[in-house]
């Protein structure tokens, strides 16, 4: 009798939880609605022309990411500490979220026992503060010693992640200064590794080099000297603590090209995460409505997940709302992993090749 009643309160509880959740999924969809009506009519009023973008995924992320670097620039010339200051707050979340979806769970490598702890204990412990860089290659390496692949690819690796820890361990904290600006460029590289790639790829890949060498090598000076880039600046962020947390020690005119360059790169990271890399990766080459696309994240995901990042996107926003420096670094703080995640992701991308690293596990 106990256990039949026992068993009769798990379903109820089991049937109260469903229940619960498809409110949260009825409550996301709703709000994803406005959003769905506004894309319907910019299709409906662009006419024809926007077909071939529909259609084609390669024509769609070619031009449209190389539009938006344009975009990424023309920002960095006018409000780059604001893009600074706003951007972990408004994008910090999503893209986070987006690298443990497609590097972990869609592969499926949650899965492999061995690989979680071998590239996740690391990661842990990074996310902890008890480490920092060396941290992330000691996950590139566990990923590497129990990964499938050739003994080429995982003794090249290994003797690659060797060399990064020796002069990781020996340049100390200086190490971390050059994996913040370096991770950036990570992205960018397992984007393009993300698929078998055409000519018109070459398009953002080689507008992002030359906008990047620009930005390092003060192409653009004169143009941000005429422009608001240095007057329109948080009080609460001022360009000294950019400074001092990207280029410490350097003199000040080769200093602002380098957090100048990390404000454009940084956005370029963010649309990786957020918009090219989850359009390379959708099985049909059209575009997915937002419902769609939330449905297919709460599948993989899971809703309590989805909730979680969501309440998690506003208690960051709106902590912003009364003390954005705060809310800048204790965001950085949660997130610090993510980008020796992508480093040991990196790795394990190497010793398996694109199929093997993107098919998941049967």
């Amino acid at each position: 009798m106990g256990s039949g009643e026992s068993t009769h309160d798990h379903q109820r509880q089991q049937a109260q939880e469903e229940t619960l959740k498809e409110a949260v999924d009825r409550t996301i969809e709703r709000c994803l609605l406005p959003l769905d009506i506004l894309r319907w009519w910019t299709f409906k009023l662009s006419g024809r022309w926007i077909h071939p973008f529909l259609r084609r995924r390669e024509l769609r992320v070619a031009v449209g990411g190389s539009f938006m670097l344009l975009v990424l620039l023309g920002l960095v010339l006018t409000v780059p500490f604001w893009m600074l200051a706003i951007g972990p707050i408004l994008w910090g979340v999503p893209h986070v979220l987006s690298d443990v979806r497609y590097l972990v769970v869609r592969p499926g490598h949650h899965k492999d026992l061995l690989l979680l702890v071998a590239g996740g204990v690391p990661l842990l412990l990074v996310a902890t503060g008890t480490i920092g860089v060396l941290g992330g290659l000691t996950a590139a390496a566990g990923v590497l010693i129990v990964g499938e692949g050739s003994s080429f690819r995982r003794y090249t690796g290994l003797l690659c992640v060797g060399v990064l820890a020796y002069f990781a361990w020996h340049l100390g904290y200086t190490a971390s200064i050059i994996f913040a600006h370096a991770h950036n460029f990570i992205a960018v590289a397992l984007w393009w590794s993300w698929r078998k790639r055409t000519p018109i790829h070459l398009w953002p890949l080689l507008l992002f080099l030359l906008i990047s060498a620009g930005l390092a090598l003060g192409w653009f000076d004169v143009l941000l000297q005429a422009s608001t880039a240095f007057v329109w600046i948080p009080s609460s962020l001022p360009a000294q603590d950019h400074l001092a947390v990207l280029a410490p020690g350097l003199p000040t005119h080769i200093g602002l090209r380098l957090v100048l360059l990390f404000a454009f790169a940084q956005g370029v990271h963010y649309l990786m995460w957020v918009r090219l890399i989850p359009e390379d990766d959708r099985p049909r080459p059209t575009p997915r409505t937002y419902a769609a696309s939330y449905r297919a994240l709460r599948d993989e995901m899971g809703t309590w997940i989805m909730l979680l990042v969501t309440c998690l996107a506003l208690f960051f926003g709106a902590w912003a709302l009364f003390d954005l420096a705060a809310a800048r670094l204790n965001y950085l703080r949660m997130a610090i992993f993510h980008g020796h995640l992508e480093l040991a992701a990196a790795a394990l991308l190497w010793l398996k090749g694109r199929d093997g690293f993107l098919t998941p596990p049967s």
